[in-house]
């Protein structure tokens, strides 16, 4: 049987910043690869992009913040009739959102091999205002869903063990993997520039990702040291924990805030930060923690599943609890203090990525698991 896999994530963007090159290591591979996405703003350059290697895109119907019945129920036809037409012998969903509504052609055609890729929990466990039965809901689905699924990748221990302790999961079908990867070659050493002293959020602009105690701590870092400079990477995403648009305005047009908006590429300002600041309520792995220490950052982010693995507090960056503005200040203060250390301490997180999540290494535990029986 011909190797054909889809990959299916729940936004486009993801193909070419986070999975482009898994998809080019398939095709090299042998596999004839398909992504579907949903047809959202950077669909069209995701189609160019991926025509070049001779990939084929797929819409499909999906809406991430609604998982009311009937748009669940158009998700769910639109990606099993698309599937259909493909006949893969491998599906691989990320996100999950396709990953609790995609899962029934592989239910039914138990030939296709079918994986899952938990890159985060997302508000329906991290939202205190979701009501039970939601949580209920999700988590049965998750059930139903992964049991369809021959492996499923985790990108962090907390997660993992989570869906352990609630029997979501069993522990013979998970894999534990360094997160996306990172490449090396393109996110390559450039160290702390320390004139002007600069600290830098890149992210999307929800509230779980901590955005506004990167605000209340730069305004109070300002106080004293107006000098140094604090800047924003990101743009509004639908979420529930989306600024209001009151608080976007406040944070992007506050004259101590440099606000950029979304970049594709966002090496250039990563070549001018001298420490990176992720102060994020959870993540599966950040990507963007990952990328800025694979360009020799120093980093101050929490003590959260997705960071914590990442950064040993007092070694190779900062650690904080969780929405701790007090404690993120007093990091910020220090590396000020300090600035004879960041250079080391972005070495050290340089040959910490070489070593463990460069992105080929990764890419390579994910097809083994896909090509054992």
């Amino acid at each position: 049987m011909k190797k054909k896999i889809v990959l299916i994530p729940s936004y486009s963007f993801a193909i070419i910043n986070l999975r482009l090159q898994l998809i080019k290591d398939l095709v090299s591979e042998g596999y004839e690869v398909t992504c579907m996405c949903p047809k959202d703003n950077h669909y069209e350059e995701v189609k160019r992009c991926l025509k070049q290697i001779k990939v084929n895109l797929v819409p499909y119907y999906i809406i991430n913040t609604d998982l009311s019945l009937l748009k669940s129920l158009r998700t769910i036809w639109d990606i099993f009739r698309r599937l259909i037409e493909i006949r893969p012998s491998h599906i691989f969903f990320f996100n999950i959102k396709p990953i609790l509504l995609g899962w029934i052609y592989s239910a039914i055609w138990k030939k296709t091999k079918t994986y899952s890729m938990v890159t985060g929990l997302g508000h329906f466990f991290m939202d205190e205002n979701i009501n039970k039965r939601s949580s209920r809901l999700v988590q049965t689905l998750y059930k139903i869903a992964l049991k369809a699924n021959k492996k499923v990748f985790f990108q962090n221990q907390d997660d993992m063990d989570l869906f352990f302790s609630k029997k979501l999961v069993s522990p013979k079908k998970t894999i534990l993997i360094n997160g996306s990867g990172v490449d090396i070659d393109y996110f390559n050493y450039c160290g702390p520039s320390l004139n002007p002293l600069r600290f830098t959020f890149i992210g999307r602009l929800i509230k779980q990702k901590g955005i506004i105690e990167f605000y209340q701590a730069a305004k109070a870092i300002k106080k004293k040291h107006p000098n140094v400079k604090f800047t924003i990477v990101g743009k509004l995403y639908p979420n529930p924990s989306m600024l209001s648009e009151k608080e976007f305005k406040q944070i992007t047009e506050d004259p101590d805030i440099e606000y950029l908006g979304e970049l594709k590429d966002v090496r250039k300002i990563l070549r001018k930060t001298s420490v990176f600041v992720l102060p994020s309520y959870r993540e599966g792995t950040s990507r963007a923690i990952l990328e800025a220490m694979s360009m020799g950052l120093p980093i101050i982010t929490t003590d959260a599943p997705g960071c914590r693995q990442l950064v040993r507090n007092g070694e190779n960056g900062w650690v904080v609890k969780p929405k701790n503005i007090n404690a993120l200040v007093r990091c910020i203060n220090e590396a000020i203090n300090h600035t004879n250390l960041l250079e080391k301490i972005g070495q050290e997180n340089r040959q910490k990525m070489v070593r463990s999540y460069c992105i080929n290494k990764v890419n390579n535990d994910i097809i083994y698991y896909l090509e054992r029986k």
